[in-house]
């Protein structure tokens, strides 16, 4: 629900998209924990992307608009320049005393923009280590003198940007802010024993980051070595056909399913037998701690926040590194082994709750949205 006006402290939030990654619905945790509260959010999108993040944010009842400036489902240069010249109207207009930056793209116009409001507060919001092209990391280092406060949801991803792209003189206060609260009440995996195929989930956008070409070669891997295991892959993107293509390249096109948007794909859990994450690179990646809050067995890259949480052989099964070889001996070890799948799955569920569960995580945002939108 959308609702206008109000004298609260004006935040202007600028996303790159409403796709259903991690950001994005970063957006929801931090709307649903009450993050915003006393706050008016405009929330703004260089393209439209996809729908289920829109539909989420219908359910809501929050103080604020939502706006995008491109109906486009791609990011393109037509929609960042469109959006340049529609956030300087509303900075102008409104006088937002907090401007919000989620992600690459957004974050460059934001900061550039934000050099012709000096007592505009910037917040910066970063959520990966690393960037697909070198002038982001020239062009946001540059930028950075312009940040307030550098809000991360995983402290290697703080290091790692703090060493890439802010001068080490920076003024920006970094702040903690999870963009996942765990509900006391999550119901959670019931069953360890495998069925007669292993099936494999994964989960998140089919983008090059995810790096889904990984998971299917390790799926053919493990084919030849006489394992039979089925991966169904719930999410939308660019790289669909790309990835269908390389399945029968492969010769296993029939044990890849491409399901699709899943909004409730934790309801999986008991239908499936192990979560794969094969990402070349992430910030938290809230998908994998929802799987581990589920007891899900975690089969992971080790890469962004799960080089922090995730505990090799104690919570999860790692990849020593993102490559199909590694990902295919990571499953077999979890499939070969039912003492192994229950007891990563049970402590998983176990780790995540103490470090995400929705009372610590409600403490640490109400105390970080008092010192930022009202000291």
């Amino acid at each position: 629900m959308f609702i206008e006006g109000g004298s609260m402290p004006r935040i202007l939030y600028l996303i790159n998209s409403f796709n259903s990654g991690g950001a994005e619905r970063g957006i929801l945790s931090l709307i649903d924990t009450g993050f915003f509260e006393g706050t008016y959010l405009e929330l703004v999108a260089i393209h439209k992307g996809e729908q289920p993040i829109l539909d989420e944010l219908e359910k809501r009842d929050w103080q604020g608009t939502v706006h995008y400036c491109s109906p486009s489902e791609g990011l393109t240069i037509k929609a960042m320049i469109k959006a340049d010249f529609y956030i300087l109207g509303r900075l102008v207009k409104t006088n937002p005393k907090f401007l919000m930056l989620s992600l690459t793209q957004s974050n460059l116009i934001g900061r550039c923009l934000a050099i012709f409001f000096p007592k505009l507060k910037v917040i910066s919001f970063e959520h990966s280590t690393n960037f697909s092209k070198k002038i982001y990391t020239l062009l946001l280092k540059h930028l950075s003198w312009r940040v307030n406060y550098c809000f991360y949801d995983n402290i290697l991803t703080y290091r790692a940007m703090q060493k890439s792209i802010y001068y080490k003189n920076s003024k920006a206060i970094g702040m903690y802010i999870p963009l996942h609260a765990i509900p006391s009440n999550t119901t959670k995996k019931t069953s360890y024993q495998l069925g007669k195929i292993p099936h494999i989930l994964s989960v998140g956008r089919l983008n090059e980051q995810k790096n889904y070409s990984l998971a299917i070669e390790a799926i053919a891997i493990l084919k030849n070595r006489g394992i039979d295991a089925q991966l169904s892959i719930a999410g939308i993107g660019e790289d669909l056909k790309a990835l269908k293509d390389l399945s029968e390249e492969q010769g296993i096109s029939d044990k890849i399913n491409f399901m699709g948007f899943v909004s409730d794909w934790i309801s999986l859990k008991d239908k499936t037998d192990i979560f794969l994450l094969s990402s070349i690179r992430e910030g938290m990646s809230i998908v994998t701690v929802e799987a581990m809050a589920a007891g899900f067995p975690v089969v992971a890259t080790n890469v962004g926040g799960i080089q922090d949480y995730g505990k090799d052989n104690l919570n999860m099964v790692k990849a020593l590194s993102p490559t199909a070889e590694n990902i295919a001996n990571a499953l077999e070890k979890v499939i070969a082994d039912d003492k192994l799948r229950k007891n990563i799955g049970k402590q998983a569920a176990k780790d995540a709750y103490a470090e995400f569960g929705a009372e610590k995580v409600g403490e640490i945002l109400k105390d970080a949205r008092q010192k930022v939108f009202f000291s």
